[in-house]
């Protein structure tokens, strides 16, 4: 699974829409464990506590996303990398690590409104900076960059979404990695509470995969169920999640929660 696009798909479906020339800020913060084996003879545990600052308007969207992460039973020699665990060796000598993660940063600009059944179109680019240690393998301590686009349909109460992007991962002798495609897919849909006068509850069903950044391991796949709550209009509210990898190479488990607060 790769952490990012999970935030950027459920931004791309429960984002509200300002109103042109407005820029909507907000800042989240939605702390997460995963735990697997990612393919090799040990469970390694992941904290990722990621905050994020958010500019919006009508068309397009920014964020940048700082985060802090946890590592237990990590392989020696291994090193996570968006999301997943990368380099790893069975039956290898493991340890912990803490400290500064990788920061990311993205842009999204929405080139077509949806009209009918036509999907609205969203490309994207994205990178994420080299900033983690590569020594305790908090990370590669290379640079990746991915581009791609957003799809998505608003049918009133349910809103299907769809996404496909290139990832240009960086590589050395350390971590001969190769670049990826990566997609998902997914609905967001409004849950109406008898006394309501708005719609604050909202349920996504997403898939989010990828092939390996390793030759020979099999590919990313985790399935994600999100429950966010709105306090305003503006998006202030909470977030939780549960997700569960699907192949091998996936996290085993994961859980979040946090809050996003409109500036």
């Amino acid at each position: 699974m790769r952490r990012l696009r999970f935030a950027l798909l459920l931004g791309l479906a429960l984002a509200p829409i300002p109103g042109w020339g407005a820029v909507n800020w907000s800042i989240s913060n939605v702390p997460s464990y995963f735990g697997g084996d990612f393919h090799s003879s040990v469970h390694t545990g992941i904290f990722y506590d990621p905050t994020t600052l958010q500019a919006q308007t009508n068309n397009w969207w920014a964020s940048l996303t700082i985060p802090y992460i946890t590592i237990t039973n990590l392989p020696n020699g291994a090193a996570y990398n968006r999301g997943v665990v990368v380099g790893s060796s069975k039956g290898t000598p493991t340890h912990n690590a803490s400290g500064l993660g990788d920061i990311l940063l993205s842009a999204h600009y929405r080139v077509y409104r949806g009209v009918g059944f036509w999907p609205s179109m969203e490309p994207y680019a994205q990178i994420k900076f080299g900033t983690a240690s590569s020594t305790e393998g908090l990370g590669t301590g290379l640079t990746d960059y991915e581009i791609g686009s957003n799809f998505s349909e608003n049918l009133g109460w349910i809103r299907p979404f769809f996404s496909v992007g290139y990832d240009f991962v960086g590589r050395d002798k350390a971590y001969p990695l190769r670049n990826i495609l990566t997609y998902s897919v997914g609905t967001t849909m409004s849950v109406f509470v008898p006394g309501e006068t708005r719609q604050s509850n909202f349920l996504t069903l997403l898939y989010s995969g990828s092939q390996s950044e390793l030759n020979g391991y099999p590919s990313i796949g985790t399935v994600l169920l999100a429950w966010n709550h709105d306090f305003t209009p503006a998006g202030t509210g909470f977030q939780f999640y549960l997700a569960k990898g699907v192949t091998s190479s996936s996290p085993g488990f994961g859980v979040g929660f946090g809050f996003q607060v409109a500036l």
